[in-house]
This record gives structure tokens, sequence and C-alpha cells, in this order.
């Protein structure tokens, strides 16, 4: 299969299997059929190359075979209730320029290499969650791209259900809302078991005589903001 443009609509009221390569500049489209309802899923076998978005529709599922990729795809976005399924692969590898994104679920292990990005949600104003039931390795070069929205109180999009975290590369934290204050705590992940730190943080401290507090994350996942302002002084 080659792709050429971005609107494939792969609309499955029944499963699709692909044995050869898919190849190309365009993207793929996993969704319904507009012929009616089914529960289909596109199951991709062959060592992929294709260099468009992989959008995976709202409770649609793609599942790559054990000698198969998303090639260099970018975007890859995982709707609400949709499922890209890498779990028969010892993991799956994104590099240079690959961003994934969404808030469905990411079936098992996934390793973000040199320019790759992870940044969960999308980009609007609501709160979602992207979960990843396996291990999750941010290597060095990587990025992890979190959106902040304070209101009333620190809105962002983590990623959830996983079994373990290596953390290292570059976290971007983009506040879009109100300024942070002391005591805000950004909710990054929940893990069973977390190790690392991150090489570089964006911006480096999150206000003036504000500090970047790190001392719950591989326990609780949740990125902190501490005061590091003067002493107030004493009045008579």
């Amino acid at each position: 299969v080659t792709l050429v443009g971005d609107n494939n609509l792969f609309g499955l009221r029944v499963s699709l299997n692909l044995s050869n390569a898919v190849s190309g500049s365009g993207g793929l489209i996993v969704g319904k059929s507009p012929v009616g309802p089914g529960t289909g899923a596109l199951f991709l076998y062959g060592a992929n190359t294709y260099t468009g978005p992989t959008i995976i529709s709202n409770n649609s599922a793609l599942v790559l075979g054990p000698s198969s990729s998303l090639g260099a795809s970018s975007p890859i976005q995982v709707g609400s209730g949709a499922t890209l399924d890498a779990s028969a692969l010892s993991s799956l590898s994104l590099g240079a320029g690959q961003i994934l994104l969404g808030s469905g679920t990411c079936a098992g292990n996934y390793v973000f290499g040199t320019g790759a990005t992870l940044a969960p949600g999308f980009p609007d104003s609501a709160t979602y969650t992207l979960t990843m039931s396996g291990n999750l390795t941010l290597q060095s070069g990587s990025t992890n791209l979190v959106v902040v929205n304070k209101t009333s109180s620190v809105a962002n999009d983590p990623v959830g259900g996983l079994t373990s975290v290596g953390i290292g590369g570059t976290l971007v934290i983009n506040s879009v809302g109100n300024a942070l204050t002391a005591g805000d705590a950004i909710h990054l992940f929940s893990a069973t078991a977390a190790s690392g730190a991150f090489d570089n943080i964006i911006p480096a401290t999150p206000g003036a005589n504000l500090l970047w507090d790190t001392s719950t994350l591989l326990t609780d996942g949740m990125w902190r903001v501490l005061s590091n302002g003067p002493p107030s002084q004493p009045t008579n």
C-alpha cells in the first residue's frame, strides 16, 4: 500500500490485515466505515516506511505485528477510546520528528529517542489522560511536552497506567493559563515504578522567586512549584 495525501480513511466494519509494508508520503486514518457500524481493527504486519500522519479515531484500533512499526509517521494521534496496540513488539521506538499525542490507550512498551516528542492530550483547553499500559522510556534527546492551564486550579494532560517510566531528555512546560505559584503541582504521570531525571527543563524556573521541585516525582509523578523568594521581614 502506498499512501498519497493525508485523508486515507480505513473505515472498518470488520478487521483488515495488511501483510506488506505501507509506504509513501501520505498518512492514514483508522475509523468507522461510512457504510455502517462495525468493530474492525487495522492490523499492520509489514516494515512500514510511510511518513504522513497516523490518526486513530475515537473507539478505533490499530494493531502492530511483531515485525511492524509506524515508519516515520508523524503526528501519531490516538483518539478518545481508541487503541494503538504495540504489545507484539518488544518496544515501539519513535525517532526524530515523531510526535505521539492523544487521549486513548497505547498498549505495549514505548521508547522515545532523540528528536521524538511525547505530548499527551490535544491542543485545546480540555483536560485528557493518555493511557500507556506498559513501560515508557524517555531517552536523552527526547522531549516531553506538557501544556498547563491554570485557572482556579492547575490542569494538564498526564500519562496514566504505566508499569514503569524511565525519565530523560527535555521537559517542556507550556503554561497557557494563570501564572504558577508556590504550592502548585503538575501531574506528569502515574506509574508503578519510576527512575531517572530530565536532562533539561524549559523554562528553567516557573517564575520569579520560584523553583521547580522534583522531590516527589519518582514516587507520585508530580512536578511541583516551590518558593525561592527572600524571607519575609519581621514587623515591629
